[in-house]
Protein backbone atom coordinates (compact mmCIF):
# COMPACT_ATOMS: atom_id res chain seq x y z
CA UNK A 1 0.00 0.00 0.00
CA UNK A 2 1.43 3.68 -1.04
CA UNK A 3 2.46 5.69 2.17
CA UNK A 4 -0.58 8.12 2.98
CA UNK A 5 0.54 11.15 5.10
CA UNK A 6 -3.22 11.58 5.50
CA UNK A 7 -3.19 8.04 7.07
CA UNK A 8 -0.23 8.74 9.46
CA UNK A 9 -2.02 11.86 10.87
CA UNK A 10 -4.25 9.72 12.66
CA UNK A 11 -2.13 7.31 14.18
CA UNK A 12 -2.21 8.60 17.44
CA UNK A 13 -5.79 7.28 17.35
CA UNK A 14 -5.14 4.04 17.25
CA UNK A 15 -3.69 0.94 14.52
CA UNK A 16 -5.44 0.57 11.14
CA UNK A 17 -4.36 -3.46 11.40
CA UNK A 18 -4.72 -5.59 14.26
CA UNK A 19 -3.61 -9.06 13.84
CA UNK A 20 -3.82 -9.02 10.19
CA UNK A 21 -7.23 -7.72 9.69
CA UNK A 22 -8.14 -3.93 9.61
CA UNK A 23 -9.31 -2.22 12.50
CA UNK A 24 -12.86 -0.83 12.22
CA UNK A 25 -12.39 1.74 15.14
CA UNK A 26 -9.61 3.59 12.55
CA UNK A 27 -11.50 6.59 11.26
CA UNK A 28 -10.38 6.42 7.90
CA UNK A 29 -12.32 2.41 8.21
CA UNK A 30 -15.47 1.12 7.70
CA UNK A 31 -17.03 0.25 11.07
CA UNK A 32 -19.26 -2.26 8.79
CA UNK A 33 -18.16 -5.50 6.65
CA UNK A 34 -14.53 -3.60 7.17
CA UNK A 35 -12.70 -7.01 6.32
CA UNK A 36 -15.30 -8.78 3.98
CA UNK A 37 -13.13 -8.85 0.76
CA UNK A 38 -10.41 -10.01 3.21
CA UNK A 39 -11.61 -12.93 3.83
CA UNK A 40 -13.22 -13.71 0.83
CA UNK A 41 -10.42 -13.45 -0.81
CA UNK A 42 -9.52 -12.73 -4.20
CA UNK A 43 -12.05 -14.96 -6.39
CA UNK A 44 -14.83 -12.58 -4.79
CA UNK A 45 -13.48 -9.71 -5.51
CA UNK A 46 -10.76 -9.51 -8.28
CA UNK A 47 -13.16 -8.57 -11.14
CA UNK A 48 -9.83 -7.68 -13.71
CA UNK A 49 -8.87 -11.48 -13.87
CA UNK A 50 -12.50 -12.69 -14.01
CA UNK A 51 -13.71 -13.02 -16.93
CA UNK A 52 -18.21 -13.99 -17.60
CA UNK A 53 -19.16 -16.95 -19.52
CA UNK A 54 -21.32 -15.58 -22.49
CA UNK A 55 -24.69 -17.13 -23.12
CA UNK A 56 -25.88 -18.25 -26.58
CA UNK A 57 -27.05 -15.12 -27.86
CA UNK A 58 -29.74 -16.58 -30.60
CA UNK A 59 -31.82 -17.28 -27.15
CA UNK A 60 -32.65 -13.35 -27.49
CA UNK A 61 -35.24 -11.11 -29.35
CA UNK A 62 -34.93 -7.73 -29.15
CA UNK A 63 -38.25 -6.16 -29.23
CA UNK A 64 -38.31 -2.23 -28.43
CA UNK A 65 -35.65 0.44 -27.01
CA UNK A 66 -37.64 1.62 -23.89
CA UNK A 67 -34.09 3.58 -22.67
CA UNK A 68 -31.00 5.59 -23.28
CA UNK A 69 -27.84 6.65 -21.62
CA UNK A 70 -24.24 7.69 -22.43
CA UNK A 71 -22.93 4.29 -21.86
CA UNK A 72 -26.02 1.80 -22.88
CA UNK A 73 -29.10 1.70 -24.74
CA UNK A 74 -32.21 -0.94 -22.89
CA UNK A 75 -34.81 -2.86 -25.13
CA UNK A 76 -37.23 -4.87 -24.02
CA UNK A 77 -36.67 -8.93 -25.02
CA UNK A 78 -37.66 -12.05 -24.89
CA UNK A 79 -35.83 -15.27 -24.04
CA UNK A 80 -36.90 -18.20 -25.72
CA UNK A 81 -39.56 -16.60 -27.66
CA UNK A 82 -41.48 -16.55 -24.02
CA UNK A 83 -40.01 -15.08 -21.30
CA UNK A 84 -39.86 -11.26 -21.01
CA UNK A 85 -36.41 -9.26 -20.27
CA UNK A 86 -34.64 -6.59 -20.24
CA UNK A 87 -31.77 -6.24 -22.71
CA UNK A 88 -29.14 -3.34 -21.82
CA UNK A 89 -26.45 -3.41 -24.82
CA UNK A 90 -23.69 -1.59 -23.29
CA UNK A 91 -21.65 0.48 -25.94
CA UNK A 92 -17.67 -0.56 -26.22
CA UNK A 93 -16.23 0.74 -23.31
CA UNK A 94 -13.62 0.32 -20.56
CA UNK A 95 -13.36 -3.81 -20.45
CA UNK A 96 -12.54 -3.33 -16.81
CA UNK A 97 -15.74 -1.52 -15.69
CA UNK A 98 -17.96 -3.96 -17.86
CA UNK A 99 -16.56 -6.94 -16.09
CA UNK A 100 -17.15 -5.06 -12.86
CA UNK A 101 -20.33 -4.57 -13.60
CA UNK A 102 -21.03 -8.11 -14.05
CA UNK A 103 -18.93 -9.85 -11.55
CA UNK A 104 -21.00 -7.72 -9.03
CA UNK A 105 -24.55 -8.28 -10.99
CA UNK A 106 -23.88 -12.11 -10.24
CA UNK A 107 -23.20 -11.94 -6.83
CA UNK A 108 -26.23 -9.54 -6.35
CA UNK A 109 -28.35 -11.55 -7.68
CA UNK A 110 -28.59 -13.93 -5.03
CA UNK A 111 -30.90 -11.26 -3.37
CA UNK A 112 -34.61 -11.67 -4.10
CA UNK A 113 -34.64 -7.50 -3.60
CA UNK A 114 -32.12 -7.05 -6.29
CA UNK A 115 -32.96 -6.99 -9.91
CA UNK A 116 -32.43 -10.69 -11.11
CA UNK A 117 -29.73 -11.14 -13.48
CA UNK A 118 -29.75 -13.63 -16.26
CA UNK A 119 -27.26 -14.00 -18.36
CA UNK A 120 -24.68 -11.94 -20.68
CA UNK A 121 -24.36 -12.32 -24.36
CA UNK A 122 -21.34 -10.50 -26.52
CA UNK A 123 -22.12 -10.15 -30.68
CA UNK A 124 -18.86 -10.75 -32.07
CA UNK A 125 -20.40 -8.97 -35.42
CA UNK A 126 -21.15 -5.32 -33.79
CA UNK A 127 -18.42 -6.13 -30.78
CA UNK A 128 -21.64 -5.25 -28.41
CA UNK A 129 -21.75 -6.67 -24.97
CA UNK A 130 -25.15 -6.91 -23.45
CA UNK A 131 -26.78 -7.73 -20.08
CA UNK A 132 -29.90 -9.95 -19.68
CA UNK A 133 -31.77 -9.15 -16.34
CA UNK A 134 -35.11 -10.10 -15.46
CA UNK A 135 -38.24 -7.76 -16.48
CA UNK A 136 -39.64 -5.59 -13.27
CA UNK A 137 -42.63 -3.60 -12.79
CA UNK A 138 -41.83 -0.13 -11.93
CA UNK A 139 -43.41 3.17 -11.14
CA UNK A 140 -43.13 6.92 -11.58
CA UNK A 141 -40.77 7.30 -8.63
CA UNK A 142 -42.24 10.68 -7.47
CA UNK A 143 -45.97 9.90 -8.43
CA UNK A 144 -45.58 6.62 -6.25
CA UNK A 145 -43.71 9.05 -3.00
CA UNK A 146 -46.44 11.08 -2.93
CA UNK A 147 -49.14 8.40 -2.52
CA UNK A 148 -47.26 6.09 -0.38
CA UNK A 149 -49.03 5.55 3.03
CA UNK A 150 -46.83 4.59 6.13
CA UNK A 151 -46.89 0.54 5.76
CA UNK A 152 -46.01 1.58 1.83
CA UNK A 153 -43.24 3.24 3.13
CA UNK A 154 -42.42 0.57 5.70
CA UNK A 155 -42.27 -2.00 2.97
CA UNK A 156 -40.11 -0.02 0.64
CA UNK A 157 -37.18 1.20 2.93
CA UNK A 158 -36.78 -2.41 4.37
CA UNK A 159 -36.64 -4.59 1.15
CA UNK A 160 -34.17 -1.20 0.29
CA UNK A 161 -32.25 -1.98 2.77
CA UNK A 162 -32.17 -5.56 2.54
CA UNK A 163 -30.49 -5.47 -1.02
CA UNK A 164 -28.17 -2.86 0.72
CA UNK A 165 -27.38 -5.30 3.05
CA UNK A 166 -26.73 -7.84 0.90
CA UNK A 167 -24.37 -5.73 -1.10
CA UNK A 168 -22.72 -4.39 2.04
CA UNK A 169 -22.01 -8.10 3.41
CA UNK A 170 -20.59 -9.30 -0.01
CA UNK A 171 -18.19 -6.11 0.39
CA UNK A 172 -19.99 -4.10 -2.14
CA UNK A 173 -20.80 -0.50 -2.33
CA UNK A 174 -23.92 0.44 -4.79
CA UNK A 175 -22.26 4.34 -5.02
CA UNK A 176 -25.81 4.91 -6.82
CA UNK A 177 -28.65 4.61 -5.21
CA UNK A 178 -31.28 6.75 -5.60
CA UNK A 179 -35.37 6.70 -6.66
CA UNK A 180 -34.91 5.69 -9.76
CA UNK A 181 -32.67 2.56 -9.28
CA UNK A 182 -35.24 1.06 -7.56
CA UNK A 183 -37.74 -0.50 -9.32
CA UNK A 184 -41.00 0.11 -7.91
CA UNK A 185 -43.96 -1.84 -8.54
CA UNK A 186 -47.19 0.07 -6.41
CA UNK A 187 -49.71 -2.56 -7.01
CA UNK A 188 -47.41 -5.79 -6.16
CA UNK A 189 -45.42 -4.00 -3.81
CA UNK A 190 -42.03 -5.30 -4.82
CA UNK A 191 -39.33 -3.68 -4.60
CA UNK A 192 -36.16 -4.20 -6.73
CA UNK A 193 -32.39 -2.73 -6.52
CA UNK A 194 -30.98 -1.85 -9.70
CA UNK A 195 -28.08 0.38 -11.89
CA UNK A 196 -24.91 -1.61 -10.14
CA UNK A 197 -23.23 0.50 -12.97
CA UNK A 198 -20.93 2.78 -10.37
CA UNK A 199 -21.07 0.06 -7.89
CA UNK A 200 -17.72 -0.93 -6.32
CA UNK A 201 -15.95 -3.27 -4.36
CA UNK A 202 -14.69 -1.90 -0.73
CA UNK A 203 -11.09 -2.19 0.59
CA UNK A 204 -9.98 -0.51 3.68
CA UNK A 205 -8.15 2.62 3.48
CA UNK A 206 -8.27 2.69 -1.14
CA UNK A 207 -8.95 5.78 -2.23
CA UNK A 208 -12.17 5.97 -4.29
CA UNK A 209 -13.07 8.85 -6.97
CA UNK A 210 -15.86 10.99 -5.80
CA UNK A 211 -17.03 11.71 -9.13
CA UNK A 212 -20.04 9.31 -8.77
CA UNK A 213 -23.54 8.76 -8.15
CA UNK A 214 -26.44 11.41 -8.41
CA UNK A 215 -25.99 14.55 -6.86
CA UNK A 216 -28.82 15.33 -5.44
CA UNK A 217 -28.38 12.26 -3.10
CA UNK A 218 -24.46 12.84 -2.38
CA UNK A 219 -23.21 12.32 1.24
CA UNK A 220 -21.45 15.06 2.97
CA UNK A 221 -18.14 13.53 2.53
CA UNK A 222 -18.78 12.99 -1.43
CA UNK A 223 -19.50 16.22 -2.06
CA UNK A 224 -16.37 17.50 0.15
CA UNK A 225 -14.24 14.76 -2.03
CA UNK A 226 -13.28 12.84 0.50
CA UNK A 227 -12.15 9.32 -0.95
CA UNK A 228 -11.61 7.48 1.86
CA UNK A 229 -15.89 6.20 1.85
CA UNK A 230 -17.51 3.50 2.59
CA UNK A 231 -20.64 1.64 2.47
CA UNK A 232 -22.55 4.44 4.84
CA UNK A 233 -22.56 6.90 1.44
CA UNK A 234 -25.57 4.35 0.07
CA UNK A 235 -26.94 4.70 3.93
CA UNK A 236 -27.23 8.33 3.48
CA UNK A 237 -28.69 8.00 0.03
CA UNK A 238 -31.66 5.99 1.22
CA UNK A 239 -32.44 8.27 4.08
CA UNK A 240 -32.79 11.03 1.63
CA UNK A 241 -35.54 9.22 0.01
CA UNK A 242 -36.72 7.97 3.30
CA UNK A 243 -37.13 11.85 3.86
CA UNK A 244 -38.82 12.34 0.63
CA UNK A 245 -41.35 9.70 0.63
CA UNK A 246 -41.96 11.07 4.79
CA UNK A 247 -42.11 14.55 3.72
CA UNK A 248 -43.43 14.30 0.41
CA UNK A 249 -41.02 17.29 -0.26
CA UNK A 250 -38.79 16.83 -3.13
CA UNK A 251 -36.81 19.93 -2.87
CA UNK A 252 -34.86 19.59 0.07
CA UNK A 253 -31.52 20.78 -1.65
CA UNK A 254 -30.14 22.99 -4.80
CA UNK A 255 -27.51 21.30 -6.71
CA UNK A 256 -25.89 23.95 -8.63
CA UNK A 257 -22.78 22.92 -7.53
CA UNK A 258 -21.25 20.97 -4.82
CA UNK A 259 -20.80 23.99 -2.39
CA UNK A 260 -24.12 25.04 -2.85
CA UNK A 261 -25.24 21.52 -1.86
CA UNK A 262 -22.99 21.71 1.16
CA UNK A 263 -24.52 24.88 2.25
CA UNK A 264 -27.97 23.20 1.71
CA UNK A 265 -27.08 20.21 3.93
CA UNK A 266 -25.98 22.80 6.51
CA UNK A 267 -29.34 24.87 6.68
CA UNK A 268 -31.11 21.21 7.41
CA UNK A 269 -28.46 19.92 9.65
CA UNK A 270 -26.35 22.61 11.15
CA UNK A 271 -23.10 24.19 9.87
CA UNK A 272 -21.22 23.21 13.17
CA UNK A 273 -21.57 19.57 12.27
CA UNK A 274 -19.90 19.60 8.60
CA UNK A 275 -17.39 21.88 10.15
CA UNK A 276 -16.79 19.25 13.00
CA UNK A 277 -16.62 16.80 10.23
CA UNK A 278 -14.28 18.32 7.66
CA UNK A 279 -11.87 18.65 10.65
CA UNK A 280 -12.35 15.26 12.13
CA UNK A 281 -11.24 14.02 8.95
CA UNK A 282 -8.88 16.30 7.79
CA UNK A 283 -10.93 17.56 4.84
CA UNK A 284 -9.21 20.45 3.09
CA UNK A 285 -11.99 22.97 2.42
CA UNK A 286 -11.73 26.60 0.71
CA UNK A 287 -12.03 29.03 3.31
CA UNK A 288 -14.80 31.17 1.74
CA UNK A 289 -17.03 27.76 2.34
CA UNK A 290 -15.70 27.33 5.75
CA UNK A 291 -16.43 30.46 6.64
CA UNK A 292 -19.76 30.15 5.41
CA UNK A 293 -20.81 27.18 7.12
CA UNK A 294 -19.75 28.37 10.33
CA UNK A 295 -22.62 31.29 10.52
CA UNK A 296 -25.41 28.67 9.35
CA UNK A 297 -27.82 27.02 12.39
CA UNK A 298 -29.32 24.04 11.26
CA UNK A 299 -32.80 22.74 13.03
CA UNK A 300 -32.31 19.29 12.15
CA UNK A 301 -34.78 16.80 10.98
CA UNK A 302 -36.83 16.75 13.32
CA UNK A 303 -37.55 20.32 13.20
CA UNK A 304 -38.18 19.56 9.66
CA UNK A 305 -40.56 16.90 10.30
CA UNK A 306 -42.47 18.49 13.55
CA UNK A 307 -42.80 22.03 10.60
CA UNK A 308 -45.05 19.63 8.51
CA UNK A 309 -48.81 19.51 8.49
CA UNK A 310 -48.79 15.80 8.98
CA UNK A 311 -48.51 16.03 12.89
CA UNK A 312 -49.19 12.36 12.95
CA UNK A 313 -46.41 11.03 11.19
CA UNK A 314 -44.69 7.69 13.03
CA UNK A 315 -41.89 8.56 15.39
CA UNK A 316 -40.08 6.10 14.85
CA UNK A 317 -39.93 6.67 11.10
CA UNK A 318 -38.45 10.13 12.32
CA UNK A 319 -36.12 8.65 14.51
CA UNK A 320 -34.63 6.06 11.84
CA UNK A 321 -34.60 8.72 9.04
CA UNK A 322 -32.34 10.71 11.56
CA UNK A 323 -30.00 7.95 12.29
CA UNK A 324 -29.54 7.30 8.48
CA UNK A 325 -28.65 10.97 8.00
CA UNK A 326 -25.82 11.63 10.49
CA UNK A 327 -23.33 14.10 9.14
CA UNK A 328 -20.54 11.77 10.06
CA UNK A 329 -20.39 8.59 8.38
CA UNK A 330 -19.37 6.56 11.34
CA UNK A 331 -22.12 7.70 12.98
CA UNK A 332 -24.65 6.39 10.58
CA UNK A 333 -26.96 3.32 11.12
CA UNK A 334 -25.77 0.22 8.89
CA UNK A 335 -28.13 -1.39 7.16
CA UNK A 336 -28.36 -4.66 9.41
CA UNK A 337 -28.39 -2.14 12.14
CA UNK A 338 -31.46 -0.29 10.17
CA UNK A 339 -33.27 -3.74 9.42
CA UNK A 340 -33.67 -4.26 13.34
CA UNK A 341 -35.22 -0.69 14.20
CA UNK A 342 -38.30 -0.60 16.12
CA UNK A 343 -39.90 1.23 12.79
CA UNK A 344 -39.72 -2.20 11.14
CA UNK A 345 -41.51 -4.29 14.05
CA UNK A 346 -44.52 -5.10 12.59
CA UNK A 347 -43.03 -5.29 8.91
CA UNK A 348 -44.72 -8.69 7.23
CA UNK A 349 -41.67 -9.78 4.88
CA UNK A 350 -44.24 -11.42 2.26
CA UNK A 351 -44.87 -10.91 -1.22
CA UNK A 352 -48.32 -9.90 -2.80
CA UNK A 353 -49.51 -12.46 -5.27
CA UNK A 354 -47.45 -11.70 -8.40
CA UNK A 355 -49.32 -12.15 -11.59
CA UNK A 356 -46.63 -14.22 -14.23
CA UNK A 357 -44.55 -11.77 -16.53
CA UNK A 358 -46.19 -13.15 -19.81
CA UNK A 359 -49.73 -12.15 -18.33
CA UNK A 360 -48.00 -8.91 -17.21
CA UNK A 361 -46.72 -8.39 -20.59
CA UNK A 362 -49.64 -8.88 -22.85
CA UNK A 363 -51.47 -6.42 -19.61
CA UNK A 364 -49.14 -3.87 -20.61
CA UNK A 365 -48.17 -3.03 -17.21
CA UNK A 366 -44.43 -4.11 -17.55
CA UNK A 367 -41.49 -1.46 -17.43
CA UNK A 368 -37.85 -2.31 -17.81
CA UNK A 369 -35.07 -1.54 -14.97
CA UNK A 370 -33.47 1.48 -16.09
CA UNK A 371 -36.14 3.89 -17.29
CA UNK A 372 -36.15 7.35 -17.53
CA UNK A 373 -38.02 10.00 -16.27
CA UNK A 374 -36.96 12.76 -18.31
CA UNK A 375 -39.50 13.61 -20.14
CA UNK A 376 -42.39 13.41 -17.47
CA UNK A 377 -43.59 16.82 -17.17
CA UNK A 378 -44.52 16.22 -13.49
CA UNK A 379 -40.72 15.61 -12.77
CA UNK A 380 -39.44 18.70 -11.32
CA UNK A 381 -37.11 17.21 -8.76
CA UNK A 382 -33.72 19.37 -9.34
CA UNK A 383 -31.55 16.24 -10.38
CA UNK A 384 -33.92 14.72 -13.00
CA UNK A 385 -32.09 17.27 -15.37
CA UNK A 386 -28.90 15.92 -15.73
CA UNK A 387 -29.34 12.22 -14.72
CA UNK A 388 -27.64 9.63 -16.65
CA UNK A 389 -28.96 6.35 -15.74
CA UNK A 390 -27.60 3.97 -18.30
Amino acid sequence: MDPNPLISDFEDVGPTVIEDIFNPAFPLISRSYTNVNLLYGPKHWDFKNWNPTFGEISRYRVKKRIGKGSYSEVYIGLQDSISPCAIKILRPDNNDKIRRELKILDIMSTSENVVNFWDVTFDRHFGLISIITEFCDNSDWMKAYRRMSIADIRNYMYRLLDALKHAHSHGIMHRDVKPSSVLFSPKTKVVKLADWGFAEFYHPLRKYSTRIGTKYYKSPELLLGFGYYDYSIDIWAAGIMFVEMLTKNFNLFTINDDNEHLLDIAKLFGGKQLIDMIEKYQIKVNDGLFQKLNTIHGNGLTQLFSSLRNKSLDSYAIELAVKMCKIDRKERITAQEALNDPFFASFQYDYLEVPSSEQRLMDNQLCPPYITFKNDANHNHPYVADETLL
